[in-house]
């Protein structure tokens, strides 16, 4: 029933395609750090428990735990931009259809910013 409705959709989404491919590709890349990030706070964690019996190796929790900052900072830079772009594609496909379809034309007045 509700079929009819995609193919339009498909075609004004179709107009941001760069936009989406970008917002998809900076999704599954903030994904794949935040999910890259327990194993080095495990290695954080094995370096500080093989220190108990010993010397903690300062150095190397401080390097892995920078870069796992840095993983996380990029996670979110990603999925930042990931939002930013969803938020473009969203307001542009909603004012082409607000522009095009008769139907919502009444509510042609409220702003959308791009």
């Amino acid at each position: 029933r509700y079929l009819k409705y995609l193919g339009p959709l498909i075609r004004y989404l179709g107009r941001n395609r760069v936009r989406l491919f970008l917002a998809i590709l900076f999704s599954m890349l903030g994904t794949v750090l935040t999910i890259i990030g327990p194993k080095y706070v495990s290695k954080i964690a094995d370096l500080i428990t093989a220190g108990f019996t010993g010397d903690i190796d300062l150095h190397a929790v401080a390097r892995i735990g920078l870069m796992l900052a840095g993983f996380y900072v990029l996670a979110w830079i990603f999925s930042f931009l990931q939002m930013r772009l969803m938020n473009v594609v969203t307001q542009s496909t909603s004012y082409g259809l607000r522009k095009d379809i008769s139907i919502f034309s009444r509510i042609s007045f409220f702003s959308v910013r791009l």
